[in-house]
């Protein structure tokens, strides 16, 4: 609903910008060897971290109010959005109003990225972290423009 042409039009311009930097860039691409997804301890710590954040999203919202969804989100956002994204959309389809819901998936969105880009500039060679934030910045501030200057009707 309220979040979906925000987060396509960033994701859009973010990819857009990756693929213009990636026609400029003459380096052979990096080997990626992805992990097995279907790793069962893997899979038991998500189960366990989307409970923690299911519980401490009720038990936040039950103490403050919608100001609890607030207070999580970008907590949550610091090592996964999944979790938070998948309890605000359970509590939406009960008594939790869309737009804060859509607000907590968004903040805690924003906080990954910007926790994602900072692991990069810490960790990565400097070439691939300033690679990293151009698409980053321009899909934040596409989403930030869409999701503050377009009214919600036309999502």
């Amino acid at each position: 609903g309220q979040l979906a042409l925000p987060m396509l039009a960033a994701g859009a311009m973010g990819g857009l910008v990756s693929l213009a930097i990636a026609g400029f860039d003459r380096n052979k691409p990096t080997e990626f060897a992805p992990g097995n997804p279907m790793h069962l301890l893997q899979a038991v710590e998500f189960g366990l971290f989307l409970g923690l954040i299911g519980f401490l999203a009720a038990a936040l919202r039950a103490w403050l109010g919608d100001a609890g969804v607030y207070v999580l989100a970008p907590i949550a956002g610091l090592a996964d959005v999944d979790a938070i994204s998948l309890s605000l959309a359970s509590m939406a389809q009960g008594d939790l109003a869309a737009p804060v819901a859509a607000g907590g998936v968004l903040l805690a969105a924003l906080v990954n990225s910007f926790v994602k880009q900072g692991i990069a500039l810490v960790l990565a060679p400097r070439a691939m972290a300033l690679r990293m934030a151009l698409p980053l910045a321009a899909a934040l501030l596409t989403g930030a423009l869409l999701w503050l200057f377009v009214p919600a009707a036309l999502f």
